[in-house]
């Protein structure tokens, strides 16, 4: 089980907004998942925490894991405990996108 920010019945989802993914770059599935709900990391988001510091930190956790230095900006993102969602990515720039989003086609 991954450890997870929660408050208020929400989770504390980290995003990258500019030009390098965070969690959508990961190694592995796994990986992703604990760069995305890292506890730690989101705690100094919130704190405002100055970004460099924030990436440097990131970077020393997860030297197996693919951190980049060119991440521009991360975010908070808070979803409902229990909800479904993935995170789509382009550019580097990551967005939420929930489960009822997902328009599916059928053959």
């Amino acid at each position: 089980m991954v450890d997870k920010l929660i408050k208020d019945g929400n989770v504390a989802v980290i995003l990258s907004t500019g030009y390098a993914g965070f969690s959508s770059w990961a190694n592995s599935r796994e990986e992703a998942e604990k760069l995305m709900f890292d506890p730690e990391i989101a705690q100094m988001i919130i704190d405002k925490k100055n970004m460099l510091d924030i990436i440097d930190f990131a970077i020393e956790k997860y030297k197996n894991n693919y951190v980049s230095a060119f991440i521009y900006e991360l975010a908070i993102i808070w979803i409902p405990v229990g909800k479904k969602f993935l995170i789509e990515e382009y550019d580097g720039l990551e967005v939420i996108m929930f489960e009822e989003d997902i328009r599916f086609h059928q053959a």
